[in-house]
């Protein structure tokens, strides 16, 4: 144990591991990022941002240790807000300044306590790119974060041309699970695309990914993309800097994805478990029905 806090939402600790890393954990439970997760972290920031071709206003709602934020700063002229729900979280970031610098003393990032949906709701501003993080979906709360009503005001959020990734967490998910949450996505975003964060066969994570401006990428996109030095050797670093490895991670399109939701119910606040734990599959039609848990090969 390196450090710990305790709040009336929850619970925080800072441990250390064997190997000297540091990990964030809620509640002992649930394991928030970490500097030895700093390579899919960082990915999770820079592969949307890099969908954009010149974003200046970026939202990133779940903080976690701020690795995916952080990813930001290496962005020309981009300013990002950070929206974090437990506030004994914002005072451990110092922990994890080794994958994400100093980042609560950067002017160009804006860190906000708050619960994501109200803030999205809330705020009167544009976004040329929005970010979810991994919300964990047996955790308190999480059902809300994948519904219908929630992708609908971030749409309305988003600047002309903007794009929205949702990340979500295959290893902690189960097939109908991941049907409905996609099914959801696509009915407010119906052209939406997939993308591997990267490839992984223990935790493999998948980012729903929506371009308002229907953008087709040429073969050399990132040549015209990335003019910055700095962010193109931070790229080289996550093994981002070329096309081929950009759009290798491109999964599915949007026909693709529909044959894979197929049809069913869909994610709303009325019919929405707290969490979308597999206890939680009421939204499920016809239980028997209900493939086997999805684990990697």
């Amino acid at each position: 144990m390196v450090e710990y806090a305790e709040g009336l939402m929850a619970s925080v600790s800072v441990v250390s591991d064997p190997n000297q890393h540091l990990h964030l954990k809620v509640n002992n439970h649930y394991q928030m990022g970490g500097t030895s997760s700093v390579f899919s972290d960082r990915r999770e920031g820079h592969i949307p941002l890099l969908l954009h071709p010149n974003p200046k206003r970026a939202l990133f709602l779940g903080m976690g240790t701020g690795a995916t934020l952080a990813a930001g700063l290496d962005h020309p002229g981009l300013h990002s807000e950070g929206v974090e729900l437990i506030p004994e979280i914002i005072p451990l970031l110092p922990y994890f300044r080794k994958s994400t610098g100093e980042l609560a003393n950067d002017p160009r990032i804006k860190i906000v306590v708050a619960d994501a949906r109200r803030y999205v709701n809330a705020s009167p501003k544009s976004y040329d790119v929005i970010v979810a993080d991994l919300f964990h979906p047996s955790r308190d709360g999480a059902g809300s974060l994948y519904t219908l009503e929630h992708f609908t005001a971030i749409r309305s959020r988003l600047s002309n041309g903007g794009v929205f990734c949702q990340w979500l967490p295959l290893y902690q998910m189960d097939l109908e699970t991941l049907r409905i949450i996609t099914r959801t996505f696509l009915t407010v975003f119906p052209e939406a695309t997939a993308y591997l964060a990267h490839y992984s066969l223990k935790a493999p994570i998948v980012g729903l990914v929506a371009n308002l401006g229907g953008k087709t990428y040429p073969a050399t996109w990132l040549e015209g993309r990335v003019r910055d030095a700095n962010l193109a050797q931070k790229l080289r670093d996550l093994r981002l800097h070329t096309n081929f490895n950009l759009f290798g991670c491109f999964l599915a399109e949007a026909s693709e994805l529909r044959r894979f939701a197929g049809s069913g119910p869909l994610n709303t606040d009325n019919r929405a478990p707290r969490n979308l734990s597999s206890a939680a599959l009421c939204l499920c039609q016809h239980r028997a029905n209900i493939p086997p848990p999805f684990r990697p090969a």
